[in-house]
């Protein structure tokens, strides 16, 4: 038997493993100047990746030959090593390489030399390196025990047969320990450590020592359940029976590996498909067969919180799932912890304390462990997925990742599939709608490309752009207001891209392929994303080719029937309005006489016949306060009687002009809402039926807003200049919805007819809450004026 206490090696034994290593290695000479400042360093020696890490031979050069703008701070900490003989280890970065390092400097040799030995690696991409040694048998032993790497000499122990069945170590650095658990390994048999150790762990360390070739592998060890990556070489010469090891516990890459391959896989497997169900059936069979589980499922929470319906679910050797499972039959600890978005974890159902409600459910069910995955979105539970064995399981950390994973990779996935599928049919829907539209319609992206167009639209933009950046933009003409064709950045389009809102539109001619010219008008509007950036533009364009066929007819002998069917037209419409109005008004006089005058003359009737000559003797008091009450009953008729009268003919506007006539107004509607009347100019002339209109139009508003506004206050604006008349009536009111479909009342419609024969134009500006502002324009110069 070997004496083992004292290992020895072949002299360049070490050496030898230094140069195989990947980390890179260097032997330096610190230069010191006269006041023992350190200035430089010479290279003695330098393993291959330390060669290439600099791009050069290393040896026998200084770091400025080899660098002219050497980081100085690398000369500082080596010489700061060379004088307190003190190691130090450091992460930074190397200026003239633009890397970052992380290296270990100590001091080597005789007391009296200033040789330090640096050992690093380039962190940047985070690669471990093999150690660089060259130098004695006890300098490179130093050298191992900084090294993160476990390091280890063993010899095999052989049976009578030449097979290799144990080995005992002989050296070990102090990350071997850290790396495999195993405490004062040295004398030591792995036998006493792990006795179930994998055969083919013998079989490639005997080999390498039969052939003293090194070998590199990674392979995974059941009995300790470790991934390891391993560089096993010999120590002697072919036959021998020493072996080196230099390893790393990578069990956390290779899962993670595995992990990233099968969910990388899952989210290849689950893209192509489009529907929800097909989506979770896959994905439970591609789950089960990874984690070799007798079932995986999948449940939606549709029917309620403590229902779920099973969607699908794959099984091996048990029974498959159907119909819905209630979550109460699964124990009170599962409901708890869903309710709270935890995952569930069982590894042995007979022996598990938090499960003895419910112990039968899950052995009828053959669930002896599981996991179990709620997903929770917006604050409640809309789906779950388990994996179950039929035999007691100790569920890995790495495989409950995986699970909690793929179920909210599925989910994704299902959203995804819906939400296409909901879009795919609200394109269809869209397409179906603008295919049917007359008029040309399309949606454009900030390029000016249009990504969606129906028919109309492409007759006149064929390659699917706006006229602004076509190359056919020959083919269109317009007009400013001077008669002067505009630039293409004032094109619709354009302006719509710069946020403009171009509507009703432009008038332009377009040229087809045929050369035919056709009049449109075309209209554009941004389209802007939540953050309110413009992301493209809605264009729209008419046909008016009718229109202005019909405009040329009127100039021609046709022009005067057109005109005469057009007034009697407007006259049997003025008419229905006129009917409409006069009805209106004759009810709501009707209804004032009614309930208001009416019922204050039968009140003095009834009053006056109390107030007799003997009731005057009889009681004096009662019949004073009866005088009183009458004479207030006569009061209150005056008053309706006269504000009968002044909406029938507003005398104050004849008197007294159009200012006084609208502030009159505004005190007779003073009430529940408090008018404010202003006048720009301060004083307005127009003809006598002018001011009329202006007073009916006023007076039908401020009604709307008592009647319908529910507001406390508004304003009314009565502006005359540039040839027109504008009123404005803003209250602060509830507001109208008019996004919604609706009727206009007959005030609103006698307005609106109002505005048409004055070829005026009315704007509505409303909202849910934030009130509502009407605004009229109408063209006008007085007599006078004109």
């Amino acid at each position: 038997m070997k004496d083992h206490s004292q290992p020895s090696h072949p002299s360049g034994y070490y050496k030898d493993v230094i140069s195989r290593i990947e980390q890179a290695y260097i032997l330096v000479e610190v230069l010191f100047d006269e006041k023992n400042e350190p200035f430089n360093y010479y290279y003695i020696e330098a393993n291959a990746a330390a060669n290439k890490i600099a791009g050069t031979e290393l040896v026998g050069k200084r770091a400025t030959d080899v660098n002219s703008a050497y980081d100085h701070q690398w000369i500082k900490i080596l010489g700061r090593v060379a004088k307190t003989g003190q190691p130090e280890t450091y992460e930074m970065e190397a200026l003239p390489l633009g890397t970052y390092y992380r290296f270990q400097a100590f001091k080597v040799g005789l007391p009296e030399e200033r040789k330090i030995a640096v050992i690093y690696e380039e962190i940047t991409d985070r690669k471990l390196a093999d150690l660089a040694l060259r130098n004695s048998e006890q300098k490179y032993r130093t050298l191992f025990n900084f090294i993160d790497e476990g390091f280890c000499i063993f010899e095999l122990i052989y049976d009578d047969g030449g097979q290799a069945i144990d080995w005992i170590y002989t050296e070990a650095n102090p990350a071997f320990e850290r790396q495999t658990g195993y405490i004062n390994p040295i004398g030591k048999k792995i036998s006493y450590f792990q006795p179930d150790l994998e055969n083919s762990w013998f079989s490639q360390f005997a080999e390498v020592a039969r052939t003293a070739k090194p070998i590199r592998f990674t392979q995974y060890t059941e009995a300790m359940d470790i991934w390891y990556d391993v560089y096993a070489m010999p120590v002697d010469p072919p036959g021998g029976g020493r072996v080196s090891l230099l390893f790393s516990d990578v069990t956390d890459r290779k899962l993670l590996q595995e992990r990233q391959a099968f969910l990388l896989m899952l989210s290849d497997v689950l893209r192509p498909l489009t529907s929800p169900n097909e989506i979770r059936s896959v994905a439970m069979k591609l789950m089960g067969a990874h984690l070799k589980g007798s079932r995986s499922a999948y449940v939606d929470a549709e029917i309620g919180q403590d229902t779920m319906r099973i969607i699908s679910d794959y099984t091996d050797g048990v029974a498959p799932w159907v119909g819905s499972i209630n979550l109460a039959d699964f124990g009170a600890a599962l409901g708890k912890d869903f309710a709270e978005g935890k995952t569930v974890i069982i590894d042995n159902i007979l022996t598990d304390e938090r499960f003895t409600d419910s112990r039968d459910t899950y052995l009828r069910l053959e669930i002896a462990a599981a996991v179990g995955v709620p997903l929770f979105k917006n604050g409640k539970i809309v789906a779950a997925m388990g994996v179950h064995n039929k035999a007691p399981r100790k569920w890995k950390p790495d495989e409950i990742k995986i699970i909690e994973e793929t179920a909210e990779r599925i989910w994704a996935a299902v959203e995804r599939a819906r939400a296409e599928q909901t879009l795919n049919e609200t394109e269809q829907r869209l397409q179906v709608i603008f295919e049917a539209l007359p008029v040309g319609i399309g949606f454009s992206d900030k390029q000016g490309y249009y990504h969606l167009i129906n028919k109309a639209m492409r007759r006149y933009l064929p390659d699917n752009q706006m006229p602004s950046v076509s190359s056919l933009r020959h083919r269109w003409s317009a007009w400013d207001e001077r008669g002067n064709p505009p630039p293409i950045t004032q094109y619709p389009g354009a302006r719509g891209l710069r946020g403009d809102t171009v509507v009703p539109g432009t008038e332009m001619l377009y040229k087809d392929e045929n050369g035919k010219d056709v009049w449109t008008i075309v209209s554009s509007v941004p389209m802007r994303n939540e953050a309110g950036e413009i992301i493209g533009q809605l264009g729209v364009i008419y046909d008016v080719n009718e229109l202005k066929r019909a405009q040329h007819d009127l100039q021609n002998v046709k022009a005067e029937e057109q005109l005469r069917r057009l007034r009697e037209e407007q006259q049997q419409e003025i008419f229905r309005v006129i009917l409409r109005t006069q009805d209106e008004e004759r009810r709501r006089i009707a209804e004032s006489l009614h309930n208001g005058l009416g019922q204050l003359l039968y009140g003095i009737k009834i009053s006056l016949s109390h107030l007799s000559a003997k009731n005057a003797v009889s009681d004096p008091a009662k019949y004073e306060k009866d005088i009183r009450y009458t004479d207030k009953l006569l009061t209150d008729a005056i008053r309706d009687s006269r504000a009968i009268s002044h909406e029938l003919m507003p005398t104050v506007l004849d008197e007294f002009g159009l200012q006084a006539a609208i502030k009159d107004a505004c005190e007779q509607m003073r009430g529940s809402v408090r008018f404010h009347c202003s006048f720009k100019p301060n004083r307005i002339t127009a003809d006598k039926f002018m001011e009329l209109a202006i007073f009916r139009i006023v007076q039908e508003l401020m009604i709307n807003v008592v009647k319908h506004a529910d507001a406390k206050e508004a304003n009314v604006i009565i502006a005359k200049g540039d040839g027109q008349i504008v009123i404005k009536v803003k209250d602060d009111g509830r507001g109208i919805d008019l996004s919604k479909q609706r009727r206009d009342g007959i005030g609103l419609t006698s307005i609106k007819s109002k505005i048409e024969m004055l070829n005026g134009q009315m704007d509505i500006f409303s909202s849910d809450g934030n009130g509502t502002e009407v605004i009229l324009r109408w063209p006008y110069r007085s007599a006078v004026e004109q």
